[in-house]
């Protein structure tokens, strides 16, 4: 029985890889990492969304530029604001949830996923908050 990698589907694998599939815990470990490299070069999450990091002003003086062979989803945007959210770097949150919203307003609200779209109305709401209390006085 042939076996294909999740990642290429063209490319064999042994039937002893069949099940080397992304856990959870690989789920996580990447919006960690998308979280951490966002806060750390604040680079253009609107390019994230074409699958591409670009860092123009590496501290060695060096270009960097990532790229995936995929696209992110607004899904993807709204976990990646939400983890951030959960760690309290409200900052990354704002950056990729204005990606979010942006990809909603681009496909109509009712082409997502409703309990999303809700889950992020109410972290929009909260990051006002915590951003700006001075307007609750």
């Amino acid at each position: 029985m042939k076996a294909y990698s999740w990642y290429n589907p063209d490319s064999e694998q042994n039937e002893e890889e069949e099940n080397d599939l992304p856990t959870l815990k690989d789920y996580e470990g990447a919006l960690n990492g998308l979280v951490i490299l966002y806060d750390t070069y604040l680079f253009d999450p609107f390019e994230l969304r074409k699958g591409r990091i670009h860092i123009p002003d590496f501290a060695s003086g060096e270009r960097v530029d990532l790229s995936a062979a995929h696209n992110l989803t607004e899904d993807d945007f709204a976990r990646l604001s939400m983890y951030a959210y959960g760690k309290t770097w409200y900052d990354v949150a704002i950056g990729y949830a204005r990606v979010y919203f942006h990809m909603v307003e681009e496909k109509g609200e009712g082409e997502v996923a409703q309990n999303i779209l809700e889950s992020m109305k109410a972290i929009k709401k909260n990051l006002v908050r915590h951003s700006f209390p001075s307007l609750l006085l």
